[in-house]
């Protein structure tokens, strides 16, 4: 089973990201370079809001509150000492201002993957902050996230076949 199908122009933004990351690397100190990161993604538990929509049985449920308890457990097991969530906050502190109500009840009422994976790790290992960050282009900035380039420029190459068979794939998996 193919499993991903990438077109040249998703290999070619690949690569000019890595080549950029790997520049970065070089300069960084060795102490910079000592600083490990793990990301964890998700997909957005209630479903719609991304480029997949997926619709989770229900994450209330006991069998899905064990499955989360079981991946902080995992995921504890690294030692985070931040935890940084998609969401929108403002500089320069960036501090996520929901964090501060959570509750272990939350966890039984509130679908969100923030909730049911962020701020239940954050929570587990004692952390009294959580970062929000998403990306929002302003004036003068990249575009972090250039779908919409990538489609066009796809249906202009006539391969945007190829990327709507990959995301269908993809939605498939999941």
């Amino acid at each position: 089973m193919r499993l991903i199908k990438t077109t040249p122009v998703v290999l070619a933004a690949l690569t000019l990201v890595s080549c950029f990351e790997i520049t970065q690397a070089q300069n960084l100190s060795e102490t910079e370079a000592d600083v490990e990161v793990m990301v964890v993604g998700t997909f957005h538990f209630r479903g719609g809001g991304g480029l997949i929509s997926v619709e989770l049985a229900d994450t209330l449920s006991e069998k899905r509150q064990r499955e989360f308890d079981d991946l902080v457990a995992v995921l504890a097991g690294f030692k985070p000492n931040a935890i940084i969530l998609e969401r929108v906050t403002d500089a320069p502190d960036f501090i996520d201002p929901f964090y501060a109500d959570f509750n272990n009840q939350m966890l039984l009422t509130n679908r969100n993957e923030r909730v049911q994976v962020g701020y239940r790790l954050a929570d587990f290992l004692g952390i009294s902050r959580v970062y929000g960050i998403d990306e929002q282009t302003s004036d003068g900035e990249p575009e972090y996230f250039p779908f919409d380039p990538i489609l066009s420029l796809a249906n202009e190459q006539n391969t945007i076949g190829e990327i709507q068979s990959t995301i269908a794939d993809a939605s498939r998996l999941l």
